[in-house]
C-alpha cells in the first residue's frame, strides 16, 4: 500500500510539473471515450440490438427479383403458391400497407395501417399486450372484421382493458378490437397504428395471376435451414411457376432472401412509403413488339387537370389535360421527358401506349403531351419514368386504391396554417368521414425528404470533427512534450550565447517544417483515398456516382489549422524554457 501511494505521489508531481502534457492526455481520453460511446450507441440501436421477436436470427425478408427491380413485392396468388410449396420455411406471412381512417368523437383520424396474413404474428413469435392477435380464422371471407391496435394508439385511448371487444369505425366500416400489439413492434413501420387481416378471399380480383404486386413477404427458417437453402428452394419454385404460367410470370426471375433485421434497418421506411405514393402495374408502345419480361415499368399517376400547373411542372410538347378529358372521351396520357427520350425517340405525340393497370388486360391510351421530369421521391435519384392519366379516366379496378390514397396540392397566398383549418372545415362539410394527414407546405415536405441525408452527413461531420479534435489535441501534446524534453539543450545553447529570441525562432522553424511535411503527407493521403470515399457517396446522401473532390479552400484551412497548432504547441514550452536560467535548465530532467 505504501509503495503504491508513493508511486502515485511521484506520478502526481510529474503531472503537476508537466501540466500541458497531463491536460492533453486527459482531453484525449475524454474525447475518445465520448466518441466511442456515441458511436456504439448508434451502432447498438441500429445494427446490434435484436428485433423484439422470438429467435429473430431465423426471420427472413423475401422479395421478388425482376429485370427492373431486385426487391419487388408479390401478387396474392404468388404468395399463396410459395406458402403452399415451401419446405425450408416453417411459416410464410405477408402484409400490405393499408390507409385507415378512424372515426370517433366527431373527428375522423388518419392512421397508418397494415393488412397482414393472420399467421404473421405466429411467424414473428410475438405476444399481445392485451387481448389477442390475429388467428387463422380471421382470414376467412365470412369472418367478422377485426382489428388489432398498436400499443401507442391503445395508450392514447387510456390503455383500458375494456378497450378489447369494443367496435370502431374504420373507413366507414365496423371493426371489433380483438387485441393490442406489443409496445415494440417495428414491422412494417415504427409508427404503425392498426392491423387488420389480409383476408384473401374477400378480394377476388387479387386472385388473378397477372394482378397487382402489392404484398411484402417474410418468413421463418426451419431449424437447421439457412438463408441460402431457402433462396434456392424459393427460386426453384419461382421458375416452376414461370414454366406453368409463362405469360403471367414472364418478368419473375428469382427470389431474394435477406435477414429481416437487415431489411428493417436499411432505407426501409422510405421504400414502404413509396407504396403509398404510386403504382407501377408495366407498359408497352403500340406497334413495338416486346416480350413480357422485357416490358418496362413506369409510375402511373392519375391527376386532375390543374395538378401540373399547380406544382409548376412545365409542358415540353403538346397539351395538358382539360376538363373535357372524361370517362366517355378518348383515353389520353402525358409522359415524362425521360420516358419519351428513352422509348419514344421517333416522337411521342400521337403514339399509343398499352398500359397494364387493371385485371382485364392492357388498354390503349394516346400520348397528347410531354412534361418535364420530376424528382418525386428524392433529389439524389434519377428522374423516374412517369405516365399521367386524367383522374376521370382511371380504370374501375384502381378506384379503391385511389379512394384511400389521394394527395391534393393547393397553391394559395394565405398562411398555410390558416388555410388548412379553412380547407378542413369545407371538406368535412361535404364528407364528415374524410380524414386528412400529412398536411404541410411543399418546403416542409422537401425538408423532410432531405432529413435522412442530412442526418447521414451530420453523423459523418460529427465523426470528422471528432477526428480533427483528436488530431489537434494529440499533435499539440506530442509537440509540446517533445519541446519540453529539450530544456537541457535550450539551457546549453543559452549558456554559450544564444538569446531567448534565437531559441524560440529555432524551435518554431523546426516545428513549422514538421507541420508542413505532415500536412503535405496528409493531403496526399486524402487524394489517394478519394476513390474509396467516392464509392461511399450514395450512403452520404450525395448523387450516386458523383466524384468526391477536395475543396482547395477547405484543404488550405485545414493545413493552416494544423500548422498553427504545431507552432503554438512548440512556442509555449520553448518560451517557458527560454526564460529559465541556463544553470537551472541544464539541471532540468
Amino acid at each position: 500500500m505504501d509503495a503504491a501511494m508513493n508511486d502515485f505521489r511521484i506520478a502526481l508531481r510529474q503531472y503537476v510539473r508537466q501540466r500541458g502534457f497531463a491536460l492533453t492526455v486527459v482531453c484525449t481520453l475524454a474525447v475518445t471515450v465520448g466518441a466511442t460511446t456515441a458511436v456504439f450507441s448508434v451502432v447498438n440501436t441500429v445494427l446490434v440490438r435484436a428485433l423484439p421477436f422470438s429467435s429473430p436470427e431465423r426471420l427472413v425478408w423475401i422479395a421478388s427479383v425482376r429485370p427492373d427491380n431486385p426487391s419487388a413485392p408479390f401478387s396474392l396468388p404468388e404468395f399463396m403458391d410459395y406458402r403452399g410449396r415451401t419446405r425450408t420455411l416453417s411459416g410464410l406471412a405477408a402484409y400490405a400497407n393499408w390507409s385507415a381512417s378512424l372515426a370517433g368523437a366527431g373527428v375522423t383520424e388518419r392512421l397508418q395501417g397494415a393488412r397482414m396474413s393472420a399467421n404473421a404474428f405466429d411467424v414473428l413469435g410475438v405476444s399481445p399486450a392485451a387481448g389477442r392477435l390475429l388467428n387463422e380464422g380471421d382470414d376467412r371471407a365470412d369472418a367478422p372484421q377485426v382489428v388489432v391496435l398498436s400499443y401507442r394508439l391503445w395508450q392514447q385511448y387510456g390503455g383500458a382493458a375494456d378497450t378489447v371487444g369494443k367496435t370502431v369505425r374504420i373507413n366507414s366500416e365496423s371493426f371489433v378490437i380483438v387485441g393490442v400489439l406489443p409496445a415494440q413492434f417495428p414491422l412494417p413501420l415504427q409508427d404503425l397504428d392498426v392491423v387488420t387481416p389480409l383476408a384473401p378471399d374477400r378480394d377476388p380480383l387479387r386472385h388473378v395471376r397477372n394482378s397487382v404486386n402489392f404484398l411484402r413477404v417474410f418468413g421463418r427458417l426451419k431449424t437447421g435451414t439457412d438463408r441460402n437453402q431457402a433462396q434456392s428452394e424459393l427460386t426453384a419454385i419461382c421458375r416452376a411457376l414461370r414454366q406453368q404460367f409463362p405469360v403471367e410470370y414472364a418478368r419473375k426471375e428469382a427470389v431474394r432472401v435477406d435477414a429481416l433485421h437487415e431489411a428493417l434497418v436499411g432505407d426501409f421506411r422510405q421504400s414502404m412509403l413509396l407504396l403509398l405514393l404510386l403504382r407501377t402495374v408495366p407498359f408497352s408502345v403500340a406497334g413495338q413488339s416486346a416480350a413480357e419480361r422485357d416490358r418496362p415499368s413506369a409510375n402511373l399517376r392519375a391527376i386532375s387537370p390543374g395538378y401540373l400547373s399547380t406544382v409548376s411542372t412545365r409542358l415540353v410538347q403538346g397539351r395538358l389535360f382539360s376538363e373535357t378529358d372524361g370517362a366517355n372521351t378518348p383515353r389520353v396520357a402525358l409522359v415524362s421527358a425521360a420516358l419519351a427520350d428513352r422509348f419514344l425517340s421517333g416522337g411521342a405525340l400521337g403514339q399509343q401506349l398499352l398500359i397494364h393497370d387493371n385485371n382485364e388486360g392492357p388498354r390503349p391510351i394516346e400520348i397528347v403531351g410531354v412534361v418535364e421530369n420530376v424528382h418525386h421521391i428524392a433529389l439524389d435519384l434519377p428522374p423516374a419514368l412517369d405516365i399521367y392519366i386524367p383522374l376521370r379516366q382511371i380504370h374501375p379496378d384502381g378506384v379503391s386504391f385511389l379512394r384511400d390514397n389521394q394527395f391534393w396540392m393547393v397553391r394559395t397566398g394565405l398562411d398555410p396554417a390558416a388555410f388548412r383549418a379553412t380547407f378542413l372545415m369545407h371538406l368535412r362539410a361535404v364528407d364528415p368521414d374524410a380524414a386528412v394527414s400529412g398536411t404541410g407546405t411543399m418546403r416542409q415536405f422537401l425538408e423532410d425528404s432531405l432529413g435522412p441525408r442530412r442526418f447521414n452527413l451530420g453523423l459523418f461531420g460529427a465523426f470528422a470533427s471528432t477526428a480533427v479534435l483528436l488530431a489537434l489535441v494529440g499533435l499539440y501534446g506530442l509537440v509540446s512534450y517533445a519541446v519540453s524534453q529539450r530544456a537541457q539543450e535550450i539551457g546549453l545553447r543559452m549558456a554559450i550565447g544564444a538569446t531567448q529570441r534565437d531559441v524560440q525562432l529555432m524551435i518554431l522553424r523546426q516545428a513549422a517544417k514538421l507541420g508542413i511535411a505532415g500536412t503535405a503527407a496528409g493531403l496526399a493521403l486524402a487524394g489517394a483515398v478519394r476513390p474509396l470515399i467516392s464509392g461511399m457517396v450514395p450512403s452520404t446522401g450525395l448523387r450516386a456516382g458523383q466524384d468526391v473532390w477536395i475543396s482547395p479552400a477547405v484543404a488550405a484551412a485545414i493545413a493552416a489549422l494544423l500548422i498553427g497548432v504545431v507552432l503554438m504547441a512548440a512556442w509555449l514550452p520553448a518560451r517557458r524554457a527560454a526564460r529559465i536560467e541556463p544553470t537551472l535548465a541544464l539541471k532540468a530532467q
